[in-house]
């Protein structure tokens, strides 16, 4: 749970917090999923954060704030302000996400003259990003990562909430490696995105596929070498049997029981009696990624 300052509410001239993102940090033999907070508190912004267990209710404000600053947001797309989209991580975040160079009105990025104008970013954007596969059930997903990411790489991938995952190095830059990543897609088929209800539903049905060796075709195509190879099967636990009854996104007010959480996907039951209103009813299926800038009025 939070502070009890943050769970009374912060949204005053003495405070703000506001959900800056979610990840799953490593506990014992497993992961848990945590709400990442951004807080200003005495003219200063410090990070933190609360795990996803049990009951909880929330009151979210309107209008989405910086994930750097809690500034209003206004960068497309992005909870970002201004400022921080042309900071070296804001920029180095919005291409990772639409592309190299494309935030910035470039179709392609030469990081000798990076289009977001900074040499920062380019030094970043220009170490080892490695290329992955990813399993999620049925569905494989090619994708990027840099190899210093912060929390590790693997922790990008148990974000999403693959099942497994083929890690591969050609000593890429960012560019690069997103130029491979869409050669994937084109020459193998594979996906670059899973939308949030085909998670719903490969994460209900617990199938686990076998991707071994589409990966050994991919690594001869490009010629690339194996990082490693990772089964996360069970790593989230085995999500019990339920009826969907619909998914939620930005919500202003959400409450329930968590009963099962993978990667971006938190199922809560929000039926019943109880504070947070959880227990032998609905079940929704709540987009962690959509709560990113929302200002948090109140959690319990």
């Amino acid at each position: 749970m939070l502070s009890v300052g943050l769970r009374a509410g912060l949204a005053s001239d003495e405070g703000f917090v506001a959900v800056r993102g979610f990840s799953w940090r490593p506990f014992l033999d497993f992961y848990l999923p945590y709400v990442d907070t951004v807080s200003l508190v005495d003219g200063g912004v410090e990070f933190g954060g609360f795990p996803l267990f049990g009951e909880h209710f929330f009151v979210f404000g309107g209008g989405r704030r910086c994930v750097g600053c809690l500034a209003p947001a206004v960068v497309d797309g992005f909870s970002l302000c201004e400022g921080c989209g042309f900071s070296v991580w804001g920029a180095r975040w919005m291409c990772s996400v639409r592309g190299a160079g494309v935030p910035f009105g470039s179709s392609f990025c030469d990081l000798d003259d990076p289009a977001c104008g900074l040499r920062g970013a380019a030094v970043r954007c220009g170490g080892e990003h490695y290329v992955y596969l990813a399993g999620f059930g049925w569905v494989l997903k090619v994708g990027v990562v840099a190899a210093d990411r912060w929390g590790g790489f693997v922790s990008r991938l148990v974000e999403q909430g693959a099942d497994w995952a083929a890690v591969f190095s050609g000593g890429f830059t960012l560019p690069e490696a997103q130029r491979v990543e869409g050669e994937v897609c084109r020459v193998f088929g594979v996906v670059d995105r899973v939308g949030f209800g085909e998670k719903c539903e490969v994460f209900r049905s617990g199938v686990v596929c076998d991707w071994g060796g589409v990966a050994g075709e991919v690594a001869d195509y490009f010629g690339l070498r194996l990082v490693g190879c990772y089964d996360f099967s069970g790593v989230y636990g085995v999500c019990p049997e339920f009826e969907l009854a619909g998914v939620v996104r930005s919500p202003r007010v959400f409450g329930g029981r968590l009963v099962y959480a993978r990667g971006n996907v938190a199922f809560f039951d929000v039926g019943g009696g109880g504070r947070g209103g959880g227990g032998g009813g609905e079940v929704y299926a709540l987009d962690l990624y959509s709560l990113q800038g929302l200002p948090v009025l109140c959690e319990v």
